[in-house]
């Protein structure tokens, strides 16, 4: 009897102690996540231990982003602003961030406006530092036209490769208003169709 006794205490203090340190376990996974481990379609959820948003949270995708009415009204207008920028003396490219706040509203950080080029000059834009690093979610920039161009140049449309480095380096879908044919050449009007193009990560990951 004493026997069955102790057999039946030892059981009993094997799956208490059993059941705290899963306990444990679970609390020190929730509190201590790793990027490795988490996928980044997760929604928003509280980081406990800290007490603000969990870092690897759910950002927009691409396709989220490009569906923003916010988003496109953007796009057009700084598509308008570089066809208006693009004449004989010369062209340049416009951009801007995209953000998410933490009550899961898009919304468009100002337009900015690259250099004027001159002459058969690649043209580029710098964004520059965002204006809030826990929001961003992604950017937008255009290429420009060749309609000026003298004859003979052309371009492939499309991101470029360092549109897609840094799309890549600081971890931000990217995207793009180009011209829809895969390469533009010199005096084709500036008012030819153009597309939206996407680069970089699907979301953005820290």
């Amino acid at each position: 009897m004493k026997i069955r006794l102790r057999f039946l205490t030892v059981c009993f203090i094997t799956v208490i102690t059993g059941l705290l340190l899963s306990s444990c376990v679970k609390s020190d996974l929730f509190e201590f996540y790793d990027v490795t481990e988490l996928q980044h379609n997760l929604p928003r959820i509280k980081n406990t231990k800290e007490g603000n948003f969990n870092p690897y949270s759910c950002f927009p995708t691409l396709d989220e982003l490009a569906a923003s009415s916010v988003v496109a009204a953007k796009m057009n207008t700084a598509w308008q602003m570089t066809l208006d920028a693009c004449t004989q003396n010369g062209r340049r490219e416009y951009g801007f961030y995209i953000y998410y706040s933490t009550n899961n509203v898009i919304y468009c950080g100002d337009i900015i406006e690259g250099p004027e080029i001159t002459g058969t000059s690649a043209a580029y834009i710098e964004l520059g530092p965002n204006a809030n690093n826990q929001e961003v979610c992604g950017f937008f920039h255009t290429h420009t036209s060749l309609e000026f161009f003298p004859a003979g140049h052309s371009r492939s449309t499309g991101p470029s490769e360092s549109d897609i480095n840094r799309a890549n380096y600081d971890h931000l879908p990217g995207l793009l208003y180009d011209y829809s044919s895969s390469v533009i050449k010199s005096g084709q009007p500036k008012t030819s169709n153009y597309e939206l193009y996407s680069f970089g990560p699907n979301r953005r990951y820290l």
